[in-house]
């Protein structure tokens, strides 16, 4: 990709993946008349952001960036278009203001899509009380907080806890064979 987009100054259609974009990546042009189309604009399209990775091991500190980093390094005077079903404040971030969008409603409408249905079902898998106790006492506690920066950090830890009763094998085992037999 290298040979044939350095030094032409006009021309070509090249698809290729985000991955080709690593740390190696140098500058590939800086042509103002680059377009550069990203499907799936909010994944690894948007991860701009270093990234340490530490092993305690080797005692080895390693800086990262995500491959967007390089794709923008690479052709950095490029116009970015992205696009996605599911953008998030990182997409607005990297490709701008939405220009455009197509609801599932409207795809419906046009019978591009067919009438997502959703029956709404409870299953009927008994948690012992001690562990119900458990998640009644975390949305009390979520209820009655307001939400600032350690809050969040601490309702992530408690979510993780929740995850643990929730995962339970025995509960997981009873929701799969409700599943089976409904």
């Amino acid at each position: 990709m290298r040979e044939l987009i350095q030094g032409r100054q006009s021309g070509g259609v090249f698809l290729t993946t985000i991955h080709k974009f690593t740390e190696d990546t140098q500058l590939l042009s800086d042509r103002t008349n680059i377009i550069c189309i990203s499907d799936e604009a909010h994944r690894s399209q948007v991860n701009l952001d270093q990234k340490i990775k530490v092993n305690s091991e080797k005692g080895i500190v390693t800086k990262t960036f995500g491959f967007a980093k390089y794709l923008h390094d690479s052709l950095p005077n490029a116009t970015f278009v992205g696009f996605t079903g599911t953008p998030i404040d990182a997409t607005l971030d990297v490709f701008g203001k939405v220009v455009d969008a197509y609801t599932m409603t409207e795809s419906v409408k046009d019978e591009i899509t067919v009438r997502i249905v959703y029956e709404g079902r409870a299953a009927k898998v008994a948690l012992n009380n001690s562990e119900l106790e458990k998640i009644e006492k975390y949305y009390q506690e979520v209820a009655e907080s307001g939400a600032n920066e350690y809050q969040i950090e601490q309702s992530k830890e408690e979510s993780a806890k929740m995850n643990a009763i929730l995962g339970d094998p025995k509960r997981l085992k009873a929701l799969a064979e409700d599943f089976v037999k409904h």
